[in-house]
């Protein structure tokens, strides 16, 4: 074996993966289960979400 062939084999279990995952997360979505692929903020990211936005909303 080669290390361009592990490299090439590495590449495509990767793309597979990743296309796994990508389906996996549609039929979830699909299905109505969007709380199960899409995370809540905790109150820390809510925050510093709040922190960095609120110089925009006019008083």
């Amino acid at each position: 074996m080669t290390a361009s062939w592990a490299e090439a084999e590495s590449a495509r279990l990767e793309e597979e993966r990743l296309t796994t995952l990508e389906d996996h997360v549609d039929l979830r979505m699909t299905a109505g289960d969007h709380h199960a692929v899409v995370p809540r903020p905790s109150g820390t990211a809510c925050h510093a979400h709040q922190a960095r936005h609120s110089h925009r909303t006019p008083r």
